[in-house]
Formats: C-alpha cells, sequence, structure tokens
C-alpha cells in the first residue's frame, strides 16, 4: 500500500476528534445507568425502556412527570401493535397521549382503546375516552362484591386480588386501577369485619 497521490492528505487535529468526540451518541450502558439515576427507576425498567427503542420518547415524557410504569404498559401496547404490523406515525399525537396520561385525564387501562386507534391515523381529539364517576364505580364494585360474598368470606382479605380482576374487567379503561383498589378494598373490609 502506498499513499494516494491525487488526494491531499487529510490532518487528523485533536480539534478535530474533540468535536467528533461531543457529537458521538450516548454508549448504552452509560444510558442505563444515567436513566436510574436521573429518572428514579429500576434497571430492569431502564433497560427495557432502553430495548424498546423509544427511549428518546421517554425522556421527552418526563417532562410531563409520567411514571417509567406507566410508559412501560405504553411500550407493551406499542410493540403489540408492531407484531401487527401498526405503526403510529403521528409522535405529536402520542406525545399528547402520554401528557393526558401524565395528569391523569386519561387512564393506564383507556391505553388499550387509544393507541390501536391512533395507529389506524385518528388524532387524539377525535378519541373519545369514556370514563365514570366515583359513584357509578362504586355501584360496580359493590355489585361485584355481593356476587362474590362467599369468595370474600373464604379467603378474607386475599379476595381482593381475585375481585379486583372482575372489577378491572368490568371497567375496563373507565377508571383509574388505585381508585377501584382503594374501593374494593374498602367493600371488602366491611364484609370481613362485618
Amino acid at each position: 500500500m502506498y499513499p494516494e497521490t491525487d488526494i491531499p492528505s487529510l490532518v487528523i487535529t485533536q480539534e478535530r476528534i474533540n468535536h467528533i468526540r461531543k457529537r458521538l451518541p450516548e454508549l448504552p450502558h452509560v444510558k442505563l445507568k444515567r436513566f436510574i439515576t436521573e429518572y428514579h427507576i429500576t434497571e430492569g425498567h431502564a433497560a427495557k425502556i432502553l430495548h424498546s427503542g423509544y427511549e428518546d420518547l421517554f425522556e421527552e415524557t418526563q417532562h410531563y412527570g409520567l411514571k417509567s410504569t406507566l410508559f412501560i404498559g405504553a411500550i407493551d401496547i406499542l410493540k403489540s401493535l408492531e407484531h401487527q404490523q401498526k405503526y403510529i406515525e403521528d409522535e405529536k399525537e402520542l406525545k399528547i397521549c402520554f401528557e393526558k396520561l401524565a395528569k391523569g385525564e386519561i387512564v393506564r387501562e383507556a391505553l388499550d382503546d387509544i393507541l390501536p386507534q391512533l395507529a389506524d391515523g385518528k388524532k387524539m381529539g377525535e378519541i373519545v375516552v369514556e370514563t365514570v364517576s366515583r359513584t357509578d364505580v362504586e355501584d360496580i364494585i359493590k355489585k361485584v362484591v355481593e356476587a362474590n360474598i362467599g369468595v370474600i368470606k373464604d379467603k378474607s382479605m386475599r379476595a381482593v386480588a381475585p375481585l379486583m380482576g372482575q372489577c378491572m374487567k368490568e371497567l375496563r379503561g373507565k377508571a383509574d386501577g388505585k381508585i377501584v383498589n382503594e374501593i374494593l378494598t374498602a367493600e371488602v373490609k366491611k364484609i370481613v369485619s362485618g
């Protein structure tokens, strides 16, 4: 091998090296550690976010205060849609969805309905998300509890978990799981202590 005589030599200066170094992307193991410390999330959550390909979107959602667990739940739905060859082309609409999720305007369970509609090209303003009042939630939970008195008497407070599944099935996407669990636990306690 000999030097190319028709092309002038390129001098690599320290300044050029520093310029290139500044523009290199963050290494995955460095980003993993940064996510854990900066966003106060577990290593498992950080790894799942990084492997999803949605890490840039995750960082943007942190401006809204979106919990990592909610983001990971959304990732699972997005990956399921990808397996069906469905993609959300308008990232702006996805960001609007995550902002509403962070603010509590929509609940995690509603993402099962919202994200496929976004993949079909709908805008967040076109999607109607049904919610129910706390009174309606209480009424539905009381019906589930009444239908399962035997289970509650048999399992005591351990009945909350299986009844939670039934309640969420009835309320799918219309009520926050945390509120449902709070009301259900109180109803089961009344029967157990009553």
